[in-house]
């Protein structure tokens, strides 16, 4: 998987260029007998990039492990277009909210060879403090501010056409 460093605010077919961007490609484990991307491959074909991303927004270096994470507690995957054995896949996630404890991520899964958009992954996660047990924390003040400025940056970048965010940051808070 690589990042490409986001560049100036444009659309280049593949979302905007202010959205960081991972690569990666369908693989023969993922496919089913149809050369299709099993439908349950789709959260593991995102999840490394889903994890660097909140690494980078969050601050934190690739190789050292925090005292804080996330814990992933709704996913969400909408099928748009078939992605084939082989395919290279382009993934574009971005931050769209964040409170005290949580983040919501919408992520962007294009069909890099063809120019298509095949689905989108959405994800809330709640911070966490490692341990035995792991407990909920509160993001620190420095962190949920690096956050909310990473939401207002995305805020700015186009959703892709047809498509918009539908969990809840905190589902408990809809009743």
């Amino acid at each position: 998987m690589t990042e490409i460093v986001p560049s100036p605010a444009h659309d280049d077919g593949f979302g905007s260029r202010i959205l960081p961007r991972y690569r990666t490609a369908v693989i023969p484990e993922w496919a089913d007998r149809n050369d299709h991307l099993n439908n349950s491959y789709y959260l593991v074909a995102v999840q490394s990039a889903y994890t660097a991303a909140l690494r980078l927004w969050r601050g934190e270096p690739d190789r050292e492990r925090s005292s804080s994470g996330n814990f992933t507690m709704q996913s969400l995957v909408t099928h748009l277009r078939e992605l084939r054995l082989g395919a290279n896949l382009l993934i574009v996630p971005r931050l769209v909210a964040v409170d005290e404890k949580r983040a919501h991520v919408f992520i962007e899964l294009y069909n890099e060879d063809k120019g298509f958009l095949g689905a989108v992954i959405e994800k809330t996660s709640i911070n966490v403090v490692r341990g035995r047990p792991p407990r909920v924390t509160n993001f620190s003040d420095e962190m949920r501010d690096r956050l909310q400025t990473v939401v207002a940056t995305h805020a700015g970048a186009p959703m892709p056409s047809g498509v918009r965010p539908v969990l809840a940051l905190n589902p408990r808070s809809q009743d």
